[in-house]
């Protein structure tokens, strides 16, 4: 845990001086949109959670910074602050063509790219969950969830291909409310590296990480790893049509694990919007039982 926090602190002074740079492009992005999830998560009545998420991410050259926290509605007897994340799983170049910019063959809707859109507890992605223990009484709650930080580093075009892989740390922080079950009340970290291939017609990624949990006074918590794999097409010029798998540790001892099956289809509006519809089924009773979401992306031109 010392060892990632140092790493992180250091990446963060390293993106700062990039970001002096003059030579660096500079990008900004912000998303924001509706994400619902429905699931059991072993109760005998079902848990909702309706979640707004908030997304800003900058970039400079092969750095990029982001920031999200997602607002939050819970109706129902599962604690799901687990499963309630900014984050999806999807390849960071995933969409490329619905942007019409950035580096290779286009930018991503997520990851480097940063829309985010996945959060309404799909089971998979960054942080997300796992049939959270113990349960609260059957309650309906809405406040801000935990926000969390990522820092990524890309590295494209290797050997002058379309392939790329990013490293990425990521801090979540307690800023939602673990008494309302709308936060886990612990500072978590994951390190995740994710290799995909970008190209005109489409593209595809395996990504992995290690996730480092901070303890919390209810249950025990344990550190574990995360994977994902998906692809995507390009449709014409505006359009993308994409679909990833993900899995993931249990954060809880003898706890199932999360996985779960989301596709997406996103349409480049103009230079600058972009528009993307999603929906999941989770494959395991520590992931909801299914997702869907809408969210809309602004993306402002490259400065140099």
């Amino acid at each position: 845990m010392t060892c990632s926090k140092a790493l992180l602190a250091g990446a963060v002074i390293a993106v700062l001086a990039q970001c002096n740079t003059a030579s660096a492009d500079t990008r900004m992005q912000a998303s924001s949109g509706l994400q619902y999830s429905d699931g059991k998560y072993g109760e005998t009545t079902s848990t909702s959670a309706l979640v707004v998420p908030f997304s800003v991410r900058a970039t400079f050259g092969a750095w990029s910074v982001r920031a999200s926290i997602p607002y939050v509605m819970v109706d129902g007897p599962a604690d799901v602050s687990e499963i309630i994340d900014d984050s999806s799983g999807r390849g960071s170049s995933s969409g490329s063509g619905s942007s019409g910019s950035g580096s290779g063959s286009g930018s991503g809707t997520s990851g480097r790219d940063g829309s985010g859109s996945g959060s309404g507890g799909s089971g998979g992605g960054d942080d997300e969950g796992e049939v959270p223990v113990p349960s609260v009484a059957d309650r309906s709650e809405s406040g801000i969830g935990d926000a969390s930080i990522a820092l990524t580093y890309t590295i494209d075009a290797l050997g002058d291909s379309p392939a790329y892989v990013d490293f990425t740390g990521r801090v979540r922080l307690p800023t939602g409310s673990e008494a309302d079950g709308l936060g886990i009340g612990a500072t978590d970290y994951v390190a995740m590296s994710e290799l995909g291939w970008d190209g005109d017609a489409g593209g595809a990624f395996v990504s992995a990480g290690r996730r480092f949990l901070g303890s919390v006074d209810d249950f025990e918590r344990v550190d574990g790893w995360q994977a994902s794999v998906g692809g995507w097409v390009n449709v014409g010029d505006t359009a993308v049509v994409g679909a990833y798998y993900d899995w993931r540790d249990s954060s809880t001892r003898d706890g199932k694990d999360p996985s779960s099956i989301e596709a997406y289809v996103s349409w480049r509006l103009n230079d600058a919007w972009k528009i993307e519809v999603n929906g999941g089924v989770g494959l395991s009773d520590a992931s909801a039982d299914y997702t869907a979401g809408l969210t809309l992306i602004w993306r402002s031109s490259a400065k140099h």
